[in-house]
């Protein structure tokens, strides 16, 4: 996979303003409004999006690591045909999501362990974890963390995951123009991703050295111009769980049996 070949792809989608980025990061901000009011309501398409997510970013990274072909991640692979393979397991795992409703809460649950750990990264913290190896420990040790806590806080942890996510995807919409270092902390967690990646295409054992060169303003952390933008984030996360406990996801539990508009929209219902 060549170096250009996936900052072409970066710049295409993430940084330059190209009509495909404005349409992508806008239609995830639109998305993001819906989770944010129904998340809890709509469980079973979360549970979708965020197992799609999960499975299509580890696949990602860790394919290069293991198969080293000349068709797919190896240093030779072709980086359309690893972001197709990488597509076609995320679908695999959000099916699965879907399907096993409590595979579906530890997603969820994972997917706030992310964002959690994203903000830790984003302080004066970040200095300890500037190895590939102490980044992702404490990204997979946080996301477990909440995954597992799920389990025993079902729908606390589901609203908050859902509030916080779809709050964070719109806002991430509308500081997209703005540039500011909160829309920067998911840009920069792309650019982590690709340093792994290429560590794992470039040598057999990867050496997890974080050999990046972000510039300063790219940095994993929130600066003072996105103060602003972090004070709606936490209050637009505690606008959303409430619309979410006295509207759209009122009298519904982990063992509702509700029918309503869709089968989507039944509310969580646990494996028989």
């Amino acid at each position: 996979m060549a170096n250009n070949t996936t900052e072409h792809i970066l710049n295409r989608l993430v940084y330059n303003k190209h009509p495909v980025s404005v349409t992508v990061v806008e239609i995830l901000a639109l998305v993001g409004v819906v989770i944010w009011a129904a998340g809890y309501r709509l469980i079973k398409p979360c549970m979708f999006l965020a197992a799609f997510a999960l499975s299509f970013l580890i696949f990602y990274v860790v394919s290069p690591m293991i198969f080293k072909t000349q068709l797919c991640c190896g240093p030779r692979g072709k980086e359309w045909v690893h972001l197709l393979i990488s597509g076609v397991v995320g679908v695999f795992g959000g099916f699965l999501g879907c399907r096993l409703y409590r595979l579906g809460v530890f997603t969820i649950g994972e997917c706030l362990g992310l964002i959690v750990a994203l903000t830790i990264l984003s302080t004066p913290l970040y200095v300890y974890f500037k190895s590939n190896a102490t980044y992702g420990c404490f990204m997979a040790t946080i996301s477990l963390i909440f995954g597992s806590l799920a389990h025993f806080i079902e729908k606390p942890v589901l609203v908050l995951s859902t509030a916080s996510s779809g709050s964070f995807c719109f806002l991430y919409g509308v500081d997209y123009f703005l540039r500011s270092s909160f829309s920067v902390t998911v840009e920069s967690f792309l650019l982590r991703i690709k340093d792994v990646v290429e560590d794992g295409v470039k040598s057999e054992l990867s050496n997890w050295t974080y050999r990046a060169h972000v510039p300063d303003h790219m940095a994993v952390r929130f600066t003072p111009d996105a103060v602003p933008m972090f004070i709606a984030w936490v209050v637009s996360i505690a606008i959303g769980s409430a619309i979410q406990y006295k509207v759209t996801a009122k009298n519904i539990d982990s063992k509702s049996g509700l029918t309503d508009f869709c089968r989507c929209c039944r509310g969580p219902q646990p494996d028989r």
